[in-house]
């Protein structure tokens, strides 16, 4: 029998515990032996989502490039000068869907119209654009998805350390997001799928292993702390430089300035099928340790992940579909090149090369221009020779300037044409009769309307999830509602009975673009 002796951890202050180590390496019941078989199959699972979405990310660095107004080193003598193109097609985009649609509570049966009113009320509550912040979130998720095609967001409730109901809504980053590769467009068949870079401090692992609502493994957290020392800094694993490059695309380092203080563990969330059965994994994707380990239904009893996505050019057969800015990428290319071009011709007709006499100008230096300057002339020429035929203007062919103006005004607005972002969407319009300008307006909204269809499809999934998350997690507290009565204004009791209606609740999607 191997002697039991105290952890590190506990000699640190951190999560005290008589475990020898050959209880804490080894695995020795039905569910760790399940648990490692699923972490090695996970593993893999993320290493070929990473690496079939690759080149993908890659190609959306150029638009993010672009708009950021990251160029390459010039050539010397040459310009290299970014035009804000993409950053005002993405930002225009952005202001013309950036009001947000509202879910609506409905009843099938009149016993449930005051259930569904409270409802609402704590829907309105926890989405509120203070509580919540959901606005803000929505306009993050819709600028995510002009550059990489697809909109992801992850909504849960659950109970806090105190037995309180919390709401969680955020904005997952496409570049975190792993899924099946030939899983399709809809996110529901994957059989796997998950979000990596989420950094949790020593400190908040050990805490939740502790106490009557620990949620951790306890000896998964301490094979954790004993067999890997992540560091003080946040960092990425090589195979995820995407994210790095994106932060560098605005002049950062993140590489180089990631310091946080204190131990910081990179850890994936993952949601995987087997043998019929969907799992939960919580994960160090590097050591393979996984710190919870459950059947999906023991975490959400609805039995649905949290994660729902949306598209801007949905395809049936691929998840990560093409994007808006995919459409303009190659026109900001074309207009930048265009514009310095046109500055590099300038140059050359006004900085032109000349050829000197050596027999009329000994130095040359002395040519280069100065206020007031005086050039020798050598002592040697004929009184009758011209001082300027020792000057030759070397001619250069140069760009037409009002063609290549021209030429960028046709290309942009056959751009806006097409993609509906004309410059009077921008706010610079020539039409000079109403009927007109509000026509173009309504073609706009056609064409943007699109993608709203898309993202109110996708909130009314939210709201079924917030539905679930609310009926299964309110029963620990009392919640109070503000609703509208006889007198305004009044506070009322939201109970575990008014979430589960006669008939169910009918779930609509109203305000913002939806109409």
């Amino acid at each position: 029998m191997a002697k039991k002796r105290q952890s590190n951890s506990q000699a640190e202050g951190l999560v005290p515990s008589d475990i020898t180590l050959e209880e804490l390496f080894a695995p020795h019941t039905d569910q760790d032996v399940m648990r490692e078989k699923l972490v090695m199959i996970a593993r893999e699972q993320i290493r070929t989502s990473v690496q079939y979405k690759q080149p993908r990310m890659e190609e959306v660095q150029k638009s993010i490039d672009l708009y950021n107004g990251k160029t390459k080193k010039a050539l010397k003598g040459r310009w290299n000068v970014p035009l804000p193109y993409m950053s005002g097609f993405v930002d225009t985009s952005l202001s013309k869907t950036d009001d947000p649609p509202r879910i609506k509570f409905g009843h099938q049966d009149m016993a449930d119209l005051r259930r569904s009113r409270k409802v609402q009320a704590k829907w309105d509550q926890d989405s509120s654009a203070v509580e919540g912040r959901w606005n803000e979130k929505d306009r993050q998720m819709k600028k995510l998805a002009l550059f990489y095609g697809v909109g992801i967001g992850k909504y849960f409730a659950y109970n806090d350390g105190k037995g309180m109901y919390q709401s969680h809504f955020e904005v997952v980053d496409p570049l975190d997001f792993e899924c099946e590769p030939m899983g399709g467009q809809n996110l529901r068949p994957h059989k796997y799928k998950g979000q990596r870079n989420i950094f949790k401090t020593k400190a908040e692992l050990e805490a939740g292993a502790i106490g009557e609502n620990s949620i951790y493994n306890k000896i998964q957290v301490l094979r954790l702390v004993h067999a890997y020392s992540p560091g003080t800094d946040k960092t990425f694993e090589k195979l995820y430089q995407e994210k790095i490059e994106r932060l560098k695309s605005l002049g950062f380092n993140p590489e180089g300035h990631s310091y946080v203080g204190i131990p910081v563990y990179n850890m994936t969330e993952w949601y995987m099928e087997y043998e019929g059965v969907w799992y939960y994994l919580f994960l160090e994707p590097h050591s393979g340790i996984c710190i919870r380990f459950a059947k999906l239904t023991d975490i959400f009893e609805s039995g649905e992940d949290p994660f729902e996505a949306w598209h801007t050019h949905p395809d049936p057969f691929n998840f990560w579909s093409k994007a808006p800015a995919d459409d303009q990428r190659p026109v900001a290319e074309a207009l930048n090149i265009m514009f310095n071009q046109l500055l590099d011709s300038r140059d050359r007709k006004i900085y032109e090369q000349r050829a000197y006499d050596p027999a009329v100008f000994e130095d040359p230096g002395a040519l280069e221009w100065r206020p007031d300057g005086l050039v020798e002339t050598a002592t040697g020429i004929s009184a009758s020779q011209a001082i300027g035929s020792g000057i030759y203007q070397l001619k250069v062919a140069g760009v037409d300037e009002g063609v290549t103006i021209n030429l960028m005004k046709f290309v942009d607005e056959l751009t806006g044409l097409k993609t509906g972002v004309t410059p009077g969407a921008q706010g610079e319009s020539e039409e000079k009769r109403v009927a007109i300008y509000f026509g173009n307006l309504q073609q706009i909204a056609d064409r943007l309307g699109l993608y709203n269809k898309a993202y109110s499809e996708f909130y009314g999934r939210i709201g079924r999830k917030y539905y679930f998350g609310l009926r299964e997690h309110i029963k620990t507290n009392r919640m109070m509602v503000k609703m509208i009565g006889t007198r305004g204004f009044d506070w009322v009791e939201l109970t575990k009975e008014d979430t589960e209606p006669t008939e169910d609740f009918n779930i609509e999607i109203v305000g913002g673009q939806a109409q």
